[in-house]
């Protein structure tokens, strides 16, 4: 009874996103060309983390310069962990100073749109599932292999750290990343919308502190149906993110992120139409007639792509 009361205590709530690249699997069976197996797997996770780092420097470092009394307010930090073709990134809802906060769901969802962009121009393609949830920090599978050295000082506290995260709401991320004959792109779950409603509002845990911001995340929002091929709809049960809808950012087409994250797309969108040239399976041919139709809905046209080999999704 005791054991179960502690870890009890020890449950946070956790936004937790799942990213798990298409096709790698079947390139690890195959191994054909491992160096572009691996180079894809290292472009997907430099590509992952860099928008995350450059987020986290204009979100929160220059913030906290320029006002120094909302730091408490705008801090949040990260756990990482990954294997191969997967990687995930956790963060806890109330930050080490107490505060609840969004900022990390919502970085996570702004950087969609140049990580979608970026790997869609280099042919990768992935999925991803981001959830809030009930969820328990664990010992990474390392520490269990490390002695710990005792007279080394204690690390300073930084906002990426690898760890990994047990519960309800890696299982609930990983299944939005998952889901049988879904496209790629990210998929939100209810309780992640329903936390940036939430400060949207500016009810319950957040105030007016957060709607600026929770309202732009939800911006970057789109609905799509499941139940016929994931179509973009109002009334669709699937909320995902609009990678490719610019204008949500709140930039304009002189802004330079803007015109090279476009140029991007229209790269993507010139390598999604050579591999519907091809021979393919039904679901992989569907995964690229679906990104197809979602480019030309938000006015991406092609431009000629540079010469890459293609996953097999």
């Amino acid at each position: 009874m005791v054991g179960q009361k502690a870890a009890q205590e020890e449950d946070r709530e956790w936004v937790v996103a799942y990213y798990d690249l298409l096709g790698i699997k079947q390139e690890m069976r195959d191994w054909s060309n491992p160096r572009s197996t691996r180079d894809k797997i290292a472009e997907f996770r430099s590509m992952l983390t860099h928008p995350l780092l450059s987020a986290i420097n204009r979100n929160l470092d220059k913030r906290s310069r320029n006002k120094p009394d909302i730091t408490k307010t705008r801090e949040c930090e990260f756990r990482t962990f990954g294997f191969a073709d997967t990687m995930v990134i956790a963060s806890p809802l109330v930050n080490r100073f107490g505060v609840p906060q969004p900022m990390a769901l919502s970085i996570l969802l702004t950087t969609m749109l140049p990580l979608s962009a970026g790997l869609l121009e280099n042919g990768i393609l992935f999925r991803a599932g981001v959830e809030l949830g009930i969820a328990q920090a664990i010992r990474p599978v390392a520490d269990y292999f490390t002695m710990p050295d005792r007279t080394a000082p204690p690390l300073e506290y930084g906002r990426f750290s690898e760890g990994d995260i047990a519960g309800p709401a890696y299982i609930a991320a990983h299944d939005l990343a998952s889901r049988s004959g879904s496209p790629p792109g990210m998929f939100v779950g209810q309780a992640a919308v329903a936390l940036l409603n939430e400060a949207a509002n500016g009810n319950g845990r957040f105030r007016d502190a957060w709607a600026p911001n929770a309202k732009q995340a939800l911006g970057l929002l789109m609905r799509l149906e499941s139940k016929n091929g994931f179509n973009v709809t109002p009334d669709g049960d699937v909320w995902a993110v609009d990678f490719a809808r610019l204008e949500a950012t709140g930039a304009n087409s002189r802004d330079p992120t803007y015109r090279k994250t476009q140029e991007s797309l229209r790269a993507g969108y010139g390598w999604v139409l050579n591999e519907l040239k091809r021979d393919r399976q039904d679901n992989v041919r569907q995964k690229f007639l679906w990104l197809k139709n979602y480019l030309e809905g938000r006015g991406i046209s092609g431009s000629s792509p540079r010469s890459r080999t293609s996953p097999d999704t």
